[in-house]
């Protein structure tokens, strides 16, 4: 586990509103977080939550290279918002599907300078709905301590732990040791993984 008392910078890539940062913030209110999520028609309630939490957030996506992405959500289930249309049907038949266009960044260190975000972060939570292989391969430009990420299982994009440890090792040349697995459901089409670096 971590002990959050004793970390300083978090950032968080698939924000959504905000639900984790805010809960962080409240309950450790000396971290300071980094919040990116690209999603245009949510973003401001993200803003809103994140001004009561004093937190900062940024309304891109990352993503191997700097571009106009198309992102694929349904308004009733934002935090199931993805590059890949069929995830969105993982847990039920979603209607009213949106497809709208998205800025998505390619961290790098001039990128997140002209960001103010820092290029050492002690913890790194991806939350992107089967795109956590490539936005994880583009943070090569930040070092962190761990990384909690959600990665998916049974639906595009589909991963395992262990490919996240090598994915690490390869780019960092890091070993990542694996301190938590979390399946919400016997069925989920997600787990929640923490790595130390």
């Amino acid at each position: 586990t971590i002990n959050l008392s004793k970390i300083n910078t978090v950032l968080y890539v698939g924000a959504n509103i905000g639900q984790f940062s805010y809960t962080l913030k409240k309950l450790f209110p000396h971290l300071q977080i980094y919040s990116f999520e690209p999603n245009q028609d949510i973003f401001p309630i993200l803003k809103k939550n994140s001004e009561q939490a004093n937190t900062n957030v940024y309304n891109y996506g990352f993503g191997s290279r700097t571009a106009k992405r198309k992102l694929y959500y349904a308004p009733s289930a934002s935090a199931e918002g993805s590059f890949l249309k069929e995830n969105l049907s993982q847990n039920y038949q979603r209607t009213n599907v949106k497809n709208i266009s998205i800025n998505v960044l390619r961290p790098t260190k001039a990128s997140l300078k002209k960001l103010k975000v820092p290029a050492k972060i002690d913890l790194v939570k991806i939350d992107v709905e089967g795109a956590e292989t490539e936005v994880l391969k583009s943070l090569k430009d930040i070092n962190f301590n761990y990384l909690y990420i959600e990665i998916s299982l049974k639906r595009k994009g589909e991963n395992k732990p262990e490919n996240i440890a090598k994915i690490i090792n390869k780019i960092w040349g890091k070993k990542a040791t694996l301190l938590l697995y979390y399946l919400p459901a016997k069925d989920s089409p997600a787990a929640n993984l923490l790595f130390s670096i």
